[in-house]
């Protein structure tokens, strides 16, 4: 009786309907927060490049070395490693109560940086990815559709800029940018006007790795070809 009394007070059943569709929005509109989760990532690499050494050579002498310097934290639950002729992979998983995994991370960077100086010369500085783990993830790519030879270095331009707008929009948490191709100057001298101002190439170079404002001195490579 009370069911027959609802369907024939149109009022009681205009506020039911309203009060249905009211509440069906409100629970679509929180349905993404709840399907996209921010998921703890327990997982990270790093990658060492030691180029022209053997597989035996990496695992040896860079594999085996960052190995026992991660093993001094006490989160890390697991290490997994491949070692390839010129590259070494390290696979970090921490144990299964870590719920804040990035101070872990900052660790394991400053336990890298603390190992380079074990590692062998023409080795580049240990890489520690610790990929963000969302739901919700863009992957752009570049290409060139210009005249001629593919511009690397236009290309990397255009790719910081289009990551500096990315980031101004709003619902954008970070952005991150890969293969980055890095500028390189050279400068040819000729060795009969480099002894008349009483230099050398390497004098010169010295300088130019103090002079530029980016870079540390020592930290700039600096390529000369003499021209006799």
């Amino acid at each position: 009786m009370k069911v027959i009394h609802a369907i024939t007070n149109t009022r009681l059943l205009i506020l039911i309907t309203a009060l249905l569709i009211v509440s069906g929005f409100a629970a679509f509109s929180s349905l993404p927060r709840a399907e996209d989760p921010i998921i703890s990532n327990r997982f990270a690499n790093v990658t060492t490049s030691f180029p022209g050494a053997s597989a035996e050579r990496v695992e040896t002498l860079v594999t085996e070395v960052v190995e026992n310097k991660l093993r001094e934290l006490s989160e890390v639950k697991l290490l997994t490693s491949t070692s390839r002729p010129g590259v070494s992979i390290v696979t970090i998983e921490l144990k299964d109560e870590i719920t804040e995994p990035e101070p872990v991370w900052s660790k394991a960077r400053d336990k890298l940086s603390d190992v380079e100086p074990f590692l062998p010369s023409g080795t580049a500085p240990p890489d520690l990815d610790s990929d963000h783990t969302y739901a919700f993830t863009v992957i752009t790519a570049l290409t060139w559709a210009g005249p001629g030879d593919v511009d690397v270095l236009t290309l990397g331009r255009y790719a910081k800029e289009l990551a500096k707008r990315l980031r101004t929009l709003s619902g954008t948490e970070f952005v991150d940018e890969y293969a980055m191709p890095e500028e390189e100057i050279q400068v040819n001298l000729r060795t009969a006007d480099t002894a008349a101002f009483g230099s050398s190439s390497i004098q010169i170079g010295d300088s130019l790795s103090g002079a530029d404002a980016k870079n540390s001195a020592g930290q700039l490579v600096s390529h000369f070809s003499r021209l006799d």
